[in-house]
C-alpha cells in the first residue's frame, strides 16, 4: 500500500475511532469497510469482532475484497446492460440483480429506489458513477 494510501486509511480508523482507544466495535468496523468501498450486508456485520484494533480491520478488509465496489466497477457492470452506453437501465433489471445476487430484500430495493431518486423504470447510472467517484475514498484495491 502506498503511503498516500496508509495515510488515508490511518485518518478514516482515527475519525470513526470515537472513543480514541484504538479499537472500533461491530457498528464502527462496519462504517470503516464501508468507507473502504465494502457492500457489508447485516449478516456480515454481525460476524465482525467485537472490538478490532486497525490490525484486524484491515485482515477483515483484505479477506473480503470481492465483495468491494468501486464506481469503475459500478460503470462496467451497468454497460453490461446499457449496450448503447446511454447512461441508462431499467431499474428493474437492477433490482432483480441486487434481489438475486447481492441477496437484497424488496425492501431494500424500495429504499434505494428513493434514495436513487428513481422515477418510473428509468436508471440514469451515469450521474450515480459520477457521484461514486467524488465521493471514492481510497481504491480498495490498492489497500494490499
Amino acid at each position: 500500500m502506498d503511503a498516500v494510501t496508509d495515510k488515508k486509511i490511518k485518518r478514516a480508523f482515527a475519525l470513526i475511532d470515537e472513543d480514541n482507544d484504538g479499537f472500533l466495535n461491530q457498528e464502527q468496523h462496519a462504517l470503516f469497510l464501508q468507507v473502504l468501498g465494502h457492500n457489508i450486508t447485516p449478516s456480515e456485520v454481525a460476524n465482525l469482532p467485537a472490538k478490532a484494533d486497525l490490525d484486524r480491520a484491515l485482515v477483515e478488509h483484505k479477506s473480503s475484497m470481492d465483495n468491494c465496489t468501486t464506481a469503475e466497477d459500478f460503470k462496467n457492470t451497468m454497460e453490461l446492460w446499457d449496450q448503447d452506453k446511454t447512461g441508462h437501465v431499467e431499474f428493474k433489471n437492477l433490482a432483480a440483480a441486487l434481489k438475486s445476487f447481492a441477496g437484497a430484500s424488496e425492501e431494500d430495493v424500495v429504499r434505494m429506489r428513493k434514495e436513487l431518486k428513481v422515477e418510473g423504470d428509468d436508471f440514469a447510472y451515469g450521474g450515480f458513477v459520477d457521484v461514486m467517484r467524488g465521493v471514492e475514498f481510497v481504491d480498495p484495491k490498492a489497500v494490499k
